[in-house]
């Protein structure tokens, strides 16, 4: 059980990896696989990377481009990482990785209400909607602050992930 919980983890890491590389970094598909594929030669040498990598460089055989950009970003859960995490609590225990896994399996779960949340947030209809959108960048600029002043603000960060995951409407790319 511990070991998924740790895989579910690994995965999120992956995950988010794969957003910066691609929404900051601006790399390709091509560029994924290569990076992925080199990490694979290292001290991050694992199934979960050698697969990450390999989906990289598969094209949709029934469509145009790749594969990885037509998997829909809603999964389920069997219960795992959950127990996982409620086993760490029970311990007394510090999961981060593996808790910030279960929350985005949560909201991954949440597909139909992360696109209402996101159309929400784009026409910012709502008032609350509205002052979220306005404060965002110095919320932001606050957390970055933070970060670089090595104070952490798991709360802070946390509860940004949440709203970004809202106003996107997708969990990755």
């Amino acid at each position: 059980m511990i070991h998924n919980g740790i895989a579910y983890g690994d995965m999120q890491l992956i995950a988010e990896a794969y957003d910066v590389l691609k929404l900051v970094g601006k790399l390709s598909n091509e560029d994924l696989h290569n990076a992925f594929a080199e990490w694979n030669k290292g001290e991050l040498r694992s199934f979960l990377i050698e697969i990450t990598a390999d989906i990289f460089g598969i094209k949709d055989g029934k469509g145009d481009g790749y594969l990885v950009h037509k998997v829909l970003d809603k999964t389920g859960m069997k219960g795992t990482c959950k127990w996982t995490v409620q086993q760490a609590a029970e311990l007394s225990v510090a999961a981060p990785t593996i808790e910030s896994s279960l929350d985005a399996r949560f909201l991954s779960g949440l597909k139909e209400e992360r696109v209402e949340a996101a159309k929400v947030f784009k026409s910012a209809g709502f008032e609350f909607a509205k002052e979220i959108i306005d404060r965002q960048s110095a919320w932001r600029r606050i957390v970055c602050l933070a970060i670089n002043s090595g104070i952490s603000t798991s709360g802070m960060s946390l509860s940004l992930a949440y709203f970004d995951t809202l106003q996107k409407g997708k969990i990755t790319g």
